[in-house]
């Protein structure tokens, strides 16, 4: 049955990827190992951990003076190994190079974006939680460089992605000011046997928007209702619901549309996006201008006590 779910995962991504791949721009074959341009992504490699190394993009019209948010994008197990490029394939990365214009402007110009990349190895030990000094490690080495506002750290992920901001997020309290694990595992499954939440008592106060697909054959949608179960049991307090229409002749890279009113999402803590799209697809949910919006709506005024700050120590 493992092998079976496997091979199901793998044949929808490379569906996926053959129609992604073919629609965007290359990357530039040398990158430049310098300080990148703004609004350029630049690659940095590293030796000697899962981790192989990151991807970093400035915002458009960056200013050295003034503090930005961070954004942590997670890839899925469909890009573990290979170039470290291959990090940009899904989220917001990859919403970027889709779209060219000015429809993703707060995402262009309103934060750092970091994304890390998981170098070959067995699924169940290229897990991002289990990554957890790694992970500090590099938002400490980006917040040294450049200028971070540290009560606006975001992580987002799809896959294993989703399943590493779950767990990342949850054994790191006051780091976030909000999160959006799409499509992840919350419990084990899928050859995982420890456990991915180390504690739901984060999501208390941590705001949460997740994206879950009803007719996914990998995750399945079970993950979402128990994230959403073990989060609500905490304070009784519920989840705005969002079921979106997919739109698009192709069932593995259509559009999900939100209809809800960003007015009516905007400020939201806890809200549960429910889709059908695919097999296992995150569509392009990412190219949604309003989840960027819904990120900056959050900050974290408890970042004093993250582990992040301790880092970088009261003086940055």
């Amino acid at each position: 049955m493992l092998n079976r779910r496997l091979e199901v995962e793998k044949l929808s991504l490379l569906a996926a990827a053959f129609v992604l791949l073919t629609s965007q721009a290359p990357l530039p074959a040398n990158p430049d190992p310098g300080i990148p341009s703004q609004g350029e992504f630049r690659t940095v490699s590293r030796a000697g951990d899962a981790v192989d190394g990151y991807v970093v993009r400035l915002p458009d019209d960056y200013d050295p003076s003034r503090r930005y948010p961070l954004l942590l994008s997670l890839h899925s197990s469909g890009q573990t190994g290979g170039p470290i490029e291959e990090g940009l394939f899904h989220g917001p990365p990859g919403a970027l190079r889709r779209n060219a214009g000015g429809e993703l402007d707060t995402l262009r110009r309103g934060f750092i974006l970091l994304c890390p990349h998981l170098s070959e190895g067995p699924y169940e030990e290229r897990q991002w939680f289990d990554r957890l000094e790694t992970l500090d490690g590099l938002l400490a080495e980006i917040a040294r460089e450049f200028r971070i506002d540290l009560s606006r750290i975001y992580v987002v992920g799809y896959s294993t992605g989703g399943t590493g901001t779950w767990g990342y997020a949850s054994r790191r309290p006051g780091q976030f000011a909000a999160v959006i694990p799409a499509a992840g595992f919350s419990r084990p499954d899928f050859g995982i046997k420890k456990p991915i939440v180390e504690s739901w008592e984060v999501f208390r106060k941590l705001p949460v928007w997740a994206f879950y697909n009803a007719s996914d054959r990998s995750v399945g949608f079970s993950h979402g209702r128990n994230a959403v179960a073990a989060i609500e049991a905490l304070d009784g307090v519920k989840f705005q619901v969002l079921n979106h229409v997919a739109v698009g002749p192709d069932p593995y890279r259509g559009s999900v549309i939100i209809e809800t009113p960003a007015d009516e999402i905007l400020g939201r803590n806890r809200i549960l996006s429910i889709y059908r799209i695919g097999i296992h697809s995150e569509g392009r949910i990412w190219d949604n201008p309003v989840l960027y919006d819904w990120l900056l709506g959050h900050s974290n005024p408890e970042y004093r006590t993250g582990e992040l700050f301790r880092m970088l120590g009261p003086g940055y």
